[in-house]
């Protein structure tokens, strides 16, 4: 399963229900902030008060790049996500 993070000013959560990863933020995220978000496919939903996307690997390697919503450790948000298990390749 995918992992929350907090970062400066806000949380990242991953809402399992609706198959998205919301940013809550404490204030108003910045235009200029808000110019990093849009390109990355991140709307503003009125009724969860969040801008958020589609649960998917790519939306953390989306948020990778998205210095301000780093977790507060540093690391990217893909590192703090679970590995997908290795299939086995079937004998030949």
């Amino acid at each position: 399963l995918f992992r929350s993070w907090h970062f400066e000013g806000g949380e990242a959560v991953v809402n399992l229900a609706n198959n998205r990863l919301q940013l809550m933020f404490d204030e108003k995220p910045t235009q200029e902030n808000l110019a990093k978000l849009k390109p990355d496919g991140f709307k503003w939903a009125p009724k969860a008060k969040a801008w958020q996307r589609q649960l998917t690997h790519k939306t953390f390697d989306a948020c990778n790049k998205i210095d301000f919503i780093k977790p507060k450790d540093g690391r990217n948000p893909s590192e703090l996500q679970p590995k997908a298990p290795k299939r086995n390749d079937p004998e030949r």
